[in-house]
């Protein structure tokens, strides 16, 4: 019987997020198929009793990185789900402050992420199994595209959420070395269809309103969003905490939100959905998605959504939703507009649980881990 691992984040129960939505869901499906599941935590030390593990999101790379370096220290092959864009390449506008820091050179933004995480989680090397230590190598260390292309090297497969992803990753690094195969994600839709709202939030919330679901942060792009629906005066119910790093951001968010703007703050995932089953519609109009789970839930609901005009999202909802530009209030504004105006959509509905749902996505993972069998066996 194979025992697969899947890497957990340092952070994921602290700050849940689509990446580990979507890592819960595979574990269970290819537990269904007949497979062992093991989680492995940090340290990592347990990474030697699995036969194939599994590495999630390359926009973490320092995280990425040592659990790469974890599994190939004691000879256990590893998969990527890369769940990565570049985001030093997005037009992203935060803060003054993130304005200063989007001028510094790359490898200095790469030390400053480096001396911020080691402050905020318990990122030592005095705590990392010696293996791991040992095989870490300090041309690549602190260097973000050193180690995703490292990452990316020694993988057996990698696995974007999309074509456009794969793409992007083909543009910034070699895959020579690695195969690659696209698996979309997916959603619960059972679980989806029974989500409901607390009376004691409804009690908080205007009765027409629209919503956005989503840890709060540059990237996210709340702060276009806030004003452009203090522009227009619509209802906007912004579901989630700040992200990692971007408590400054989130405070300017609230301070630059007008009072049709209503903060929920960090919520479960079943009353984020109940927010959005109540709502007229859904905006995220982030920089970038892959393609953005709220905006694939808010979907499943029937409620018409607005996303970013980015390829990854573009690949998934096609003409089903409402496109912004990010970078333009005013595009976001007339989104904003046309959504509270906007009818359930059925339609969209229908599309969505026909296409995305796990069982659907994921079936192709069956055969991708036959196709390797031989090869995920430990030697």
């Amino acid at each position: 019987m194979t025992v697969i691992g899947f890497f957990s984040r340092y952070d994921e129960h602290g700050f849940p997020g689509g990446d580990t939505v979507q890592a819960t869901a595979i574990a269970s499906f290819l537990s269904q198929q007949g497979y062992t599941i093991h989680r492995i935590n940090f340290p990592w030390s347990e990474v030697g009793s699995v036969d194939l593990a599994v590495v999630f999101n390359l926009t973490r790379p320092f995280e990425a990185y040592l659990q790469a370096q974890a599994a190939v220290s004691v000879g256990v092959p590893y998969i990527v789900f890369s769940v990565y864009w570049d985001l030093d390449s997005l037009p992203v506008r935060g803060t003054f402050i993130d304005a200063i820091k989007s001028l510094l050179p790359r490898r200095v933004k790469d030390f400053v992420r480096l001396q911020r995480l080691r402050a905020r989680y318990p990122l030592s090397f005095a705590v990392l199994p010696e293996t791991i230590v040992g095989a870490v190598k300090k041309s690549q260390w602190g260097h973000w595209d050193a180690m995703v292309q490292h990452v990316l090297d020694h993988a057996l497969l990698v696995i974007p959420n999309s074509t456009a992803e794969l793409a992007h990753l083909k543009e910034r690094f070699s895959l020579t070395k690695t195969s690659s195969s696209v698996i979309y994600n997916g959603l619960n839709i059972a679980h989806i269809q029974h989500a409901t709202l607390p009376d004691h939030v409804r009690a908080q919330l205007p009765e027409r309103y629209l919503c956005c679901v989503g840890a709060v942060g540059p990237r996210k792009n709340q702060l276009t969003l806030v004003k452009a629906a203090r522009e227009i005066g619509v209802h906007l119910v912004i579901v989630g905490g700040a992200a990692p790093g971007a408590e400054r951001y989130e405070r300017a968010v609230r301070k630059a939100a007008g009072p049709t703007v209503h903060f929920l703050g960090r919520q479960s995932r079943d009353v984020a959905l109940g927010v959005m089953a109540e709502s007229t519609g859904h905006i995220q109009p982030s920089y970038i998605e892959t393609p953005g789970l709220a905006s694939l839930e808010a979907a499943a609901l029937g409620r018409p959504v607005g996303v970013s005009n980015v390829a990854p999202v573009r690949e998934y909802f096609g003409d089903y939703a409402l496109y912004c530009e990010p970078t333009s209030q005013t595009s976001v504004a007339e989104t904003l507009l046309h959504l509270s105006q906007s009818q359930p959509q059925q339609q969209l509905a229908a599309y969505v649980h026909e296409k995305f749902s796990w069982e659907h996505v994921l079936l192709p993972m069956t055969q991708i881990l036959a196709d390797m069998e031989f090869r995920i066996c430990r030697q």
